[in-house]
């Protein structure tokens, strides 16, 4: 068993008058220095790999080197540690520090740390598919826009919560969680591979904190748009590629991310022109995953006030001849729920709905397509197959029918009786 000397290595730097804060670990064999902000004077934490193999018989040489670094900074003016680092050892080149240790000019080179974390991702260690990993920069991204921008968080629990705030993912449990554990894991690289400071390594309880359980506050009612409604949203679109957008998202009870697997082909049951989606959306628990399958999209039109097919076209040939332009997205699904989050009509129907209890977001557009479909007496396994699901999910899952739905299906089969009779 090899000797644990860290005990007495420990004893001996305290001895040498080498303030706390000032701590050393192993690192790739050699000894690593870190020294926290304040300790000792330190205006900023500092990692630095020193030239000395991690060993029983560093003792010696690594208590004279931190003594001596630790006195070069003190003096009638007193010095950074890097520049008094650089005052004792002139010898070593002027290579680029290691991206997590702060230059005097830039700080902290939070982009580089990122770029080396997803191409140790994908190609060390157990295999991270491309889905996923565009998944986990979508959160590591987040974290080091705000790592970059002028009002920084300065801790790890600071810069999550932010992340989860500025991105969206409050209210959403599972995301919340996927969050909490990309950026974890771009920070435990940094200060593993890129000499960033121990610091930004979170504590557990913190971690847990903002994780949650994964399970929402409470279970709230979808919100149904009617279909006056979503018309008003449609003239209130800020431009016509927006509104072909939420266009197709309603007439196809399209999930937001399926609009980026749109593809016009001709169906070969029907002969016709259709829209393909190739989207297959992971399903199932922890221990069982699934996807579910590609699918044709079938059309179901919007009524107007007047009770008329709202007269949108034949939406797979426009789309096929480049007539329904859609506006680039970044963020991919993620992009409709922040465009529709500033629209102003949105936010006012999301109030008047959250008032009800009930929770307004991009989905709603598809479970007014169940409503809508059910209503036109189509039967629950077809309309099932058209949004991409079971029969079983579709019945547990989706709206089926709304108070209005259900007055106009009997006023129009039954007509209008008489109260006499």
């Amino acid at each position: 068993m090899a000797l644990d000397f860290r005990p007495v290595l420990k004893e001996s730097i305290k001895t040498a008058g080498v303030p706390r804060g000032w701590s050393v670990s192993e690192h790739r064999g050699k000894v690593k220095l870190r020294v926290r902000a304040g300790a000792g004077g330190a205006a900023a934490s500092w990692t630095k790999t020193l030239p000395i193999q991690w060993e029983v018989g560093c003792i010696g040489p690594v208590t004279e080197t931190l003594s001596a670094l630790y006195e070069a900074t003190k003096g009638d003016q007193p010095k950074s540690l890097a520049d008094a680092w650089a005052e004792l050892h002139p010898e070593e080149d002027d290579s680029e520090p290691a991206p997590g240790i702060p230059s005097l000019m830039g700080g902290i080179n939070w982009k580089a740390i990122a770029a080396a974390h997803y191409r140790d991702r994908q190609q060390n260690g157990k295999q991270v598919s491309d889905k996923t990993m565009a998944l986990e920069r979508t959160y590591c991204d987040k974290a080091v826009e705000l790592l970059t921008s002028s009002k920084a968080p300065a801790t790890p629990y600071k810069l999550i919560d932010a992340a989860i705030t500025t991105g969206g993912w409050t209210d959403k449990p599972r995301a919340r969680q996927q969050c909490v554990g990309a950026i974890t894991r771009l920070l435990t690289y940094g200060v593993t591979h890129e000499g960033l400071s121990g610091d930004w390594i979170i504590p557990q309880h913190q971690k847990v904190m903002l994780a949650g359980n994964g399970k929402p506050k409470e279970e709230r009612e979808i919100a149904i748009l009617s279909d006056v409604q979503i018309l008003e949203l449609l003239d209130s679109a800020p431009s016509a590629e927006w509104r072909n957008l939420l266009l197709v998202m309603a007439v196809y009870g399209l999930r937001p991310e399926e609009l980026m697997h749109l593809t016009p082909k001709v169906n070969p049951t029907t002969g016709k022109l259709q829209l393909w989606c190739s989207y297959r959306k992971a399903a199932g628990g922890r221990t069982t995953k699934t996807e579910t399958k590609p699918r044709w999209l079938q059309a179901i039109p919007l009524r107007t006030p007047e009770g008329e097919d709202y007269p949108a076209g034949d939406l797979a040939a426009q789309i096929n001849a480049g007539l329904m332009p859609f506006p680039p997205l970044k963020e991919r699904g993620a992009a409709v729920a922040q465009y529709l989050g500033r629209l102003r009509l949105w936010k006012e129907m999301a109030a008047a709905f959250d008032e009800q209890g009930k929770w307004l977001r991009p989905y709603s557009f598809r479970n007014t397509y169940s409503v809508r479909g059910h209503l036109r007496g189509i039967p629950g396994a077809s309309m099932a197959l058209a949004m991409g699901h079971s029969d079983k999910t579709h019945s547990a899952h989706y709206v089926t029918a709304s108070e209005e739905s259900t007055a106009e299906l009997f006023e129009r089969l039954l007509g209008a009786t008489d109260a006499t009779n």
